[in-house]
């Protein structure tokens, strides 16, 4: 008797402790680098004669390796940018404005083959824009809100 209530709460455990591991997901995310940079492909200014758009780099860092996935949750800084191309015109970013705090927001992909992450940046981001139609040039600030 005493031999079956035990093996009876065994396989009730088994049971309780599978289906606990079967719903959980990975809550965290571990990078190898703290530093980190990120290349925005199309950043547009639109107003004025035309569109002038961008390729971005921004680099800053992580606060810590592991961050937990939690919407809006403060996982870093971005503290330098450079405008490395734009198709017409021209633009410049206003280093006073950093750092750009970055917030969690979602990743893509299926666990545990992430194939990226989105981020909100706070602050606001100051450029100086030239157009490329009279070459006027102007400065925009703006909240960047999505990465």
């Amino acid at each position: 008797m005493k031999f079956s209530k035990l093996l009876f709460t065994v396989a009730v455990a088994a049971v309780l402790l599978g289906a606990f591991v079967s719903a959980a997901s990975a809550g965290r995310f571990s990078v190898s680098e703290q530093r980190s940079q990120v290349l925005w492909t199309l950043m547009s200014f639109t107003g004025g004669f035309d569109t002038v758009e961008c390729e971005v780099l921004l680099s800053g860092s992580l606060h810590t390796r592991t961050s937990t996935k939690t919407v809006n949750s403060l996982i870093g800084y971005f503290t330098e940018g450079t405008v490395l191309r734009c198709r017409a015109g021209g633009a410049t970013i206003n280093p006073g404005s950093f750092p750009w705090h970055r917030r969690y927001r979602s990743f893509a992909g299926t666990l545990p083959n992430i194939t990226g992450q989105s981020e909100t940046l706070e602050r606001q981001a100051e450029f100086r824009v030239r157009e490329p139609v009279f070459g006027i040039v102007c400065t925009i600030r703006k909240p960047i809100q999505e990465m």
